[in-house]
């Protein structure tokens, strides 16, 4: 009866279907994949020999992939898919693994979603971040298919919500073979709302996991500034990728925070290295004299600019690793925001706009953990400069809570990959008996 009522609960969705069928155009034309034609009906798997990993759109693919990845190398013996529900998701997976069949998620309807897993009859279902969808599960169930949930989160906003309905959201947490979390937070809350705590394991994200920052000695720290043209004793402040609209704000805000604080160096490093002319042209119209990065420095520390235009390829990471703060860009401007643990895996305070939907899961932790800090507009981020140039040990704070979420990232793959295998099916060995033939 209890099953019965969460597969109903999907009905409740027809209308908004029915409204975004009626005015989208390229929703409409996909409504034959997302009922398990179209697409689909292309894909020939072996039964049981299929992994389907699934997240929901472009910043949950960017989690999923990097599983994909490994697990094609540690068990190349298995197929993959990856579904995701909306068309730039889809894109982004061709993109960026044109070899792995994608596929828009069934609609969370028995008959849907029976149809794909009648062709797929995957051995594994991974689930990226909190795609709760009772009919896919409840089918899962009843095949006795293992599903995974990674990278699983619930926000401030959504966690009162859950609350309101736990009666009917603990049951299908119970499906999960194990929910693997990004913060302690989550775990918590997880647990809140009815899953069993045994079950829950605190891994991080595997959007973010990379080989972990080694943090430079003084002296490397001093040889880097010296490459860089810049003085390590001095602060420094890294606007890394930056984006067209965020340009004159960080040039502006610079030079108002230097008027109190004279010594601060900048290093502003364009997303896309065309746009160096243009910030060029800003430092100018500024009066801020600068060093561009692919030209020859002057022959002594006295005689160089204390802004580096950095429009070479590959050194921003090297420049993190001096900063006092660092702004990560596509953040004031609606872009969505580059990634924040790039500075903080060196312990440096965040600094971020309002526009986060590519990184929230991210920013999210760095809030939790009190290692960004969000600005809305110039006013507010000189205010942040000198409120960092004035507290060092505030600045000292932030940098290491910043470096704590880098950190528990940085290793979020090494620990769900063993959770994964351990539900995979065993590797297939072949006997072979050689038979020897005597003849008496």
């Amino acid at each position: 009866m209890r099953d019965r009522l969460l597969s109903l609960t999907s009905y409740f969705a027809l209308p908004y279907l029915f409204g975004k069928a009626a005015t989208q155009a390229s929703f409409r034309a996909s409504m034959p994949e997302r009922r398990g034609f179209g697409d689909w009906e292309n894909f020939h798997f072996s039964a049981e020999k299929t992994v389907w990993l699934h997240g929901a759109s472009v910043g949950e693919i960017g989690g999923v992939l990097p599983i994909v990845q490994a697990l094609q190398v540690e068990r190349p013996d298995l197929s993959y898919l990856v579904t995701t529900t909306s068309l730039t998701g889809k894109a982004e997976v061709q993109k960026r693994m044109p070899n792995i069949p994608v596929a828009l998620l069934p609609l969370d309807y028995p008959r849907a979603v029976r149809r794909v897993l009648d062709r797929v009859k995957p051995s594994l279902v991974i689930i990226s971040e909190t795609e709760i969808w009772p009919n896919l599960l409840l089918e899962l169930k009843r095949e006795d298919i293992p599903v995974l949930l990674v990278n699983g989160r619930i926000s401030d906003f959504s966690f009162p919500k859950y609350s309101k309905v736990r009666s009917l959201f603990a049951p299908l947490l119970g499906i999960f073979s194990k929910i693997l979390v990004q913060t302690h937070l989550d775990a918590e809350r997880f647990v809140a709302l009815g899953t069993a705590r045994e079950n829950v394991l605190v891994c991080g994200s595997t959007k973010y996991s990379q080989s972990t920052e080694r943090m430079p000695t003084e002296e490397e720290r001093k040889e880097i500034a010296a490459d860089l043209g810049l003085l390590i004793e001095k602060p420094c402040f890294v606007a890394g990728s930056v984006r067209p609209g965020e340009e004159s704000l960080i040039v502006d805000a610079y030079r108002e925070a230097r008027l109190q604080y004279p010594d601060l160096q900048l290093v502003i490093a364009p997303r896309h290295l065309e746009r160096a002319t243009v910030i060029a042209d800003l430092l100018r119209e500024a009066e801020l004299p600068f060093q561009r990065r692919s030209e020859a420095l002057p022959p002594n520390h006295i005689c160089r600019p204390p802004v580096l235009l950095l429009d070479t390829l590959g050194e921003l990471r090297q420049a993190y690793a001096i900063a006092s703060m660092a702004f990560v860009g596509g953040s004031l401007v609606d872009l969505g925001g580059h990634n924040p643990l790039e500075p903080a895996a060196f312990g440096v305070p965040v600094i971020f706009g309002p526009h986060d939907r590519n990184v929230r899961d991210a920013i999210w932790q760095l809030k939790q953990a009190g290692g960004v800090t969000i600005v809305h507009n110039d006013e507010e981020l000189i205010h942040c400069l000198r409120n960092l140039l004035h507290h060092e040990a505030l600045r000292i704070q932030q940098g290491e809570a910043a470096k704590r979420v880098a950190e528990q990232n940085s290793r979020a793959l090494t620990q769900v990959l063993p959770v994964i295998h351990s539900l995979l099916p065993k590797r297939e060995t072949r006997l072979v008996v050689n038979s020897i033939a005597t003849s008496i």
